[in-house]
């Protein structure tokens, strides 16, 4: 078994599930920053195979999978997962969500679904050793334990299995009303991989946030000054989520606290000087009602974020 193993299911019992086949490997970088190698190998439900890139950086915990097939049309019942499991007898399972991760089992209904979740950028798996993180911009459905494809020959599950294995659910046709019959094409999948010690949420959030965000380039002149900053923020934990130029130099900045902790924020100028106002809107940048939380009018350059919290700021500097 290979982390992001290809499964396919022909029909829609997860027991006929079929895996990649042999093929080759051939190292395209082998330098001391980065390493790549791709594996090539036949794959059922593709029309020319699978080709998989595997790439690791120096310094770095992160691990980048990309897959790119190309699928044939299928109208008959089918299903195409990635497998990526955690050595571990025991694991946590916690999905990120809208504005807060969620933990399989204990933070979900009685009647919710168990045989797949959705995920915003990231799932985790972890014991208390450590664990796994899952980025996936790409594919936002993923199942937990065990492939659990089709209620229909599955069964409505009324407990997340706790096998510690992540599926990305890449794709079916199991669902015959408004849905395409067939997911043929060329597709490009990408993963990205963090292990870790201690599950922390915040660095999760954050490390999600990176790979779906990355660091824009731009060409400039030989000798250009550096780009004015007109503020700094100041935090452990919580990320800016919104940096919006307003006119009369205001800034719209949204904070999100993904911690289960309360947190001091602060807005400062270079030299640790406080702007000169930091307050409290909607997510407008409008005024809060009277009696709503606010920051102290002309100075607010420290501002309390509760756990989980989202906050919009209008910042003058």
């Amino acid at each position: 078994e290979s982390m992001g193993d290809w499964l396919y299911v022909p029909g829609r019992d997860p027991s006929t599930s079929q895996t990649a086949g042999g093929g080759a490997v051939r190292i395209t970088d082998d330098g001391p920053l980065v390493w790549t190698a791709v594996v090539t190998r036949e794959a059922p439900g593709t029309a020319a195979g699978l080709e998989t890139r595997f790439r690791v950086f120096a310094g770095s915990e992160r691990v980048e999978i990309l897959h790119r097939f190309k699928k044939k049309s299928v109208l008959e019942p089918e299903a195409v997962l990635l497998r990526f499991p955690l050595a571990a007898e025991r694991s946590e399972i916690v999905v990120g969500g809208a504005w807060g991760p969620w933990q399989a089992e204990s933070d979900q209904l009685p009647g919710a679904n168990r045989n797949y979740a959705t995920m915003e950028r990231w799932a985790d798996l972890h014991d208390e050793a450590g664990g796994l993180q899952l980025v996936s911009v790409d594919v936002p459905g993923i199942q937990l334990g065990s492939i659990g494809t089709d209620a229909t020959v599955a069964g409505w599950r009324d407990s997340v299995d706790s096998t510690p294995v992540l599926y990305s659910y890449v794709m079916n046709n199991y669902w015959e009303t408004n849905y395409r019959a067939a997911q043929d094409g060329p597709h490009e999948l990408a993963y990205t991989l963090r292990p870790h010690s201690g599950f922390d949420r915040a660095a999760a959030e954050r490390f999600a946030i990176e790979v779906a965000h990355p660091l824009a380039a731009r060409e400039v002149e030989a000798n250009s000054p550096a780009a004015a900053v007109p503020f700094q923020f100041l935090a452990e934990r919580s990320i800016v989520t919104l940096l919006r130029a307003l006119p009369e130099e205001r800034y719209l900045v949204r904070i999100y606290n993904p911690s289960d902790e309360g947190e001091e924020v602060r807005f400062i100028h270079a030299g640790d000087a406080p702007v000169s106002s930091a307050v409290r809107t909607d997510p407008w940048g409008e005024p809060l009602p009277p009696g709503s939380p606010s920051s102290a009018p002309g100075t607010g350059s420290r501002l309390e974020l509760s756990p989980l919290e989202v906050a919009t700021f209008l910042v003058a500097p």
